[in-house]
């Protein structure tokens, strides 16, 4: 009996031994012991072209980063700056979960990037990269995982002239018979492809329903968001809705005006209406009056508001709905909600009001 019991002892001492020793079994993070990613070398110039935009320019490289040993979810992003910034102002190229894949980016959006960080086209600007490991997953409280960055790599590039193009994504309804050629987009202004945001004209239809795609096809079910038939129904006029991933979400249908103002995070699918109206119009004395709107078009082409007008001598502003709860005013191309008074020279002008861009708020008088 003595003997079996020590046998039985020793047994257990060695589960105990292996399961210490052996990484698989109940692994610890351990912050002291993490690599993050290696990021290749690139060339030490370049100078980029519109009739090469297509082409990829540099794929980027680096090796997988270490989270302690732990086997977990990890996403890669490669994000630039311009030069000695320490990446405050960085937008991301691109991720990717496959180590392997790495990263390509092509001309076309790597202009568009340094563009929007305000490098000027034509000039040689000094910027640099860093590829950031982050863990996915439920397998993790995600707080616990400090990101990774990289190595930084320098490179002086020069862009050519042309206009930003953002990252978007469609809002695709009955507004627009259901047709990705037709439909209108959010746009992801940080470029991080991740936060968009744009003002989407209705029509009268608002109400029968949209969706968000993230492909501009129904054949990804992973990008196409709608309302969770299971919770329920979003209120009317809801001032955010939590949204689904799946081939079988619902229609969007609690809402009734016809222009929306929306944002929408493609991680946490959280869709918020910043406000909605029916139309959007101009008083003040350069329009001969403050009471009466002068009610501007919407070109879903831009997605912005025009109208060709003779004004007068004076002042103007934009307000919704003809009412000052929401209005807009400022000074030399630039709009702020309840900014000032905008003055004007008599004349025949072109109005625009761009409003898609919650930090660019803009308009022309032409």
């Amino acid at each position: 009996m003595k003997k079996h019991i020590n046998t039985l002892f020793l047994l257990l001492l060695g589960m105990f031994a292996f399961s210490c020793s052996n990484p698989d079994v109940d692994p610890v993070y351990n912050p002291d012991n993490v690599k993050a990613s290696v990021l290749g070398s690139i060339d030490s110039s370049y100078t980029l072209t519109s009739d090469l935009a297509s082409d990829t320019l540099v794929t980027f490289k680096f090796t997988e980063a270490n989270f302690s040993n732990l086997k977990l979810a990890v996403q890669y992003t490669l994000y630039v700056d311009l030069a000695d910034s320490s990446f405050a102002n960085k937008k991301s190229l691109g991720t990717t979960t496959d180590i392997s894949a790495s990263i390509p980016v092509t001309v076309s959006k790597l202009n568009s990037v340094l563009l929007a960080l305000g490098a000027e086209a034509g000039t040689s600007t000094a910027v640099e990269f860093e590829v950031v490991a982050e863990v996915l997953g439920e397998s993790s409280t995600l707080s616990s995982f400090t990101a990774l960055s990289s190595n930084t790599v320098s490179s002086t590039i020069t862009p050519y002239s042309t206009d930003i193009v953002y990252p978007s994504i469609w809002v695709i309804g009955d507004y627009c018979g259901w047709s990705f050629d037709t439909s209108q987009h959010l746009y992801s202004y940080t470029q991080d492809e991740v936060n968009y945001e744009g003002v989407i004209d209705f029509g009268t239809s608002a109400a029968n329903g949209f969706k968000i795609n993230g492909a501009g096809n129904w054949s990804d079910s992973n990008v196409n968001w709608g309302v969770d038939g299971s919770v329920t129904a979003p209120s009317s006029e809801a001032s955010s809705i939590t949204l689904i991933a799946s081939g079988s979400s619902g229609n969007i249908t609690c809402y009734s005006k016809r222009f929306y103002k929306f944002s929408f995070n493609n991680s946490s699918l959280l869709l918020k209406q910043m406000y909605g109206f029916d139309q959007l119009g101009i008083v003040g004395t350069g329009v001969g009056s403050w009471t009466d709107d002068v009610v501007m078009s919407f070109d879903s082409s831009t997605q912005e508001f025009y109208v060709d007008i003779t004004l007068a001598t004076g002042l103007i502003k934009f307000r919704t709905d003809a009412s000052w709860t929401l209005n807009f005013g400022g000074a030399d191309g630039t709009l702020v909600a309840g900014g000032d008074n905008i003055a004007v020279t008599a004349g025949t002008y072109r109005i625009t009001v761009n409003l898609n861009n919650s930090n660019g708020l803009i308009y022309t008088v032409e």
